[in-house]
């Protein structure tokens, strides 16, 4: 551990060129808006003849009051910096005007008296909600808007205040997680297209094809943009050359291992971290005011005794030193602590110090000069080194609650979301052929199945081990129960098979039982059969009434009781998960043929 932390500026941040987008983000209320403005100011200082634009994605936007000057969504000028722009995003109005953009699509030429006008809003709010339930599809999209101005070449730089530490690791996963859920919309988007066109061709008195190009269009346009932005985030996240995150902590316990954690999530994340502020200093020379040195006691006597101060302001004074100087040198400790962490390239990161100030900063123009030249209090300069004997109440307090019982605490800082990420990521993309037995079983696999896990290259452990089947969640994975007790594992379905002696008499079970309500093929015939009994108006509740449905509620299906209960529940897109589930779309497809009155 470092003995003593000298500080660095932030020239070397503000020299570069190269940079086009600037995070910077930390714990809560540690001063990332006053720091995060002050970086823009300097860049549009040093950059005079280029736009600069500070974009605050926090909820609670502060860059407003930062400078004394409301902002809205859209640029607007800084007051008295003819180059600096600022806006406050807020993600909902992103994610209402996109949506509304597919519902307007959807209800075109329609009468607003029209009683079918109702029925297709609640549909198409329904694709709504469901867009909306895919993890960070708002930040995606608010970012998405913005970054739109660097590639129009409108500005050469981006500044962005961010949420709080855990919404920043949010957004660090954002590329991997949004796009799981992105590429689950886009496998369905074939069938979407299908039953967009059956209800399409219900409200409007069109072809099939004008339908559909109709009610899809936006859809379609939409899932692109989507996915073609988290791309585009992802390779501005992790291009080092022109993005840079900086990181803005205090000197205090909390503060500084968050800190430290959310550098081990940019370095698994590979995104650059060169830089550390840390605000709200003391000036150092009080960690000198020790019992040693004399302490505050001998301030009093000096202002009180020898130069005759009144006993209640020598007090006060002796109070104010005695406070400060303990803040200091806890201060002190957690700077040392600070200036281990390993940035980009295994290099210690720079730490840029900031000093408490006796009065608010409102108004950031003069305080960000403060990043570019070094405060002397703040440095060693006429400070003498404290003791290592040194000590205070509050530091006593703190080294008796970590011993307590034997036990030291040691803080954990190293990567847990990203590192998770990226194995998520990585298990994506590792695809493995299956034999032709393989995916004949798994178009066969039914919940309550048990089930042998196997290919896993991140988890080896778990090859080999079996357990009972549970639903398919969201991002396309089953649930597995591999014991009684414990939490079940979501594992791809390629990385599943039903045990070989289950399958096979599996099958030739269902047969014998079930003849009437199994089909071995759904064919596209047949699918078209179960969407439009399903359009129709009061479809859902003829299929729920009818016979066959009834007794399969009460049987032992578990997949179809499920299924019937999430359309009954939340309505058609509750069943669009199971479009491609053999077991619901067969069963489906009987009960659809005796509905229309349609023979084999």
């Amino acid at each position: 551990m470092a003995s003593f932390v000298e500080p660095s500026s932030l020239e070397q941040l503000l020299e570069n060129e190269n940079l086009q987008t600037i995070f910077v983000g930390g714990k809560g209320g540690v001063g990332k808006t006053t720091c995060s403005s002050s970086i823009a100011i300097q860049f549009a200082k040093s950059r005079p003849d280029e736009k600069i634009l500070l974009v605050s994605t926090d909820p609670a936007h502060n860059i407003s009051d930062a400078f004394l000057q409301q902002f809205s969504g859209e640029p607007q000028n800084v007051h008295g910096i003819k180059n600096l722009f600022a806006c406050e995003i807020d993600p909902t109005l992103t994610v209402e005007s996109d949506l509304e953009t597919i519902k307007a699509a959807a209800v075109e030429g329609m009468s607003l008296n029209d009683d079918k006008v109702a029925e297709m809003s609640k549909f198409i709010n329904e694709f709504k909600q469901w867009v909306e339930s895919v993890p960070g599809i708002d930040e995606a999209m608010a970012l998405s808007s913005v970054l739109s101005y660097i590639e129009s070449g409108e500005y050469s730089l981006l500044v962005f205040d961010t949420a709080p530490t855990g919404h920043t690791i949010r957004l660090l996963q954002l590329p991997t997680v949004l796009k799981v859920g992105l590429e689950k919309l886009q496998s369905w988007k074939s069938r979407l297209g299908g039953m967009f066109a059956q209800m399409a061709s219900f409200f409007y008195q069109d072809s099939a094809a004008t339908a559909q190009q109709r009610a899809m269009k936006k859809v379609e346009e939409k899932l692109e943009t989507y996915h073609t932005n988290v791309t585009k985030i992802a390779e501005i996240f992790k291009d080092n050359l022109r993005t840079e995150f900086v990181c803005v902590c205090n000197a205090s316990f909390l503060s500084v291992y968050e800190t430290k954690r959310l550098i081990s999530e940019l370095k698994v994340s590979k995104i650059a971290c060169y830089h550390v502020i840390v605000n709200m200093l003391m000036p150092r020379a009080f960690s000198n005011v020790t019992p040693e040195t004399g302490g505050a006691n001998a301030i009093y006597e000096a202002l009180h005794v020898k130069c005759n101060l009144d006993e209640i302001t020598a007090r006060a004074v002796k109070d104010a030193v005695e406070l400060c100087g303990g803040i200091s040198r806890i201060q002190e400790n957690y700077l040392k602590v600070l200036a281990d962490a390993e940035g980009t390239g295994d290099e210690p990161v720079k730490l840029t110090f900031l000093p408490l100030l006796p009065a608010e900063v409102r108004g950031v123009a003069s305080f960000s000069e403060r990043l570019k030249r070094l405060d002397p209090r703040l440095s060693l300069r006429g400070v003498t080194q404290q003791t290592d004997t040194a000590g205070n109440v509050l530091t006593e307090l703190s080294s008796n609650l970590e011993q307590e019982n034997g036990n030291v605490y040691v803080a954990d800082t190293e990567s847990k979301f990203m590192k998770k990420s990226v194995a998520m990521e990585a298990e994506i993309y590792e695809e493995e052929e299956m034999s032709s037995y393989e995916a004949e079983v798994l178009e066969q696999l039914s919940i309550g199945d048990t089930v042998e896990i196997y290919g896993l290259k991140k988890a080896q452990e778990l090859n080999g081990k079996t357990g009972k089947l549970g639903k398919l969640n969201e991002y396309g994975r089953y649930e597995v129960r591999l014991g009684s007790g414990k939490r079940p594992l979501l594992v791809k379905p390629d990385n599943l098979r039903r045990k070989r002696s289950d399958s096979k008499e599996k099958v030739e079970n269902d047969s014998k039982q079930k003849p009437s309500i199994a089909m071995d093929n759904v064919t596209p015939e047949m699918m078209n059969l179960v969407q439009q009994t399903l359009m129709k108006p009061g479809g859902i509740q003829e299929v729920l009434n009818h016979h066959l449905v009834k007794e399969m509620k009460t049987g032992d299906d578990t997949e179809m009781k499920t299924f019937f209960n999430d359309i009954e529940t939340n309505g058609l897109f509750a069943g669009l998960k199971y479009l491609s589930n053999k077991n619901v779309m067969s069963k489906l497809a009987v009960v659809a043929r005796e509905i229309q009155g349609v023979t084999a």
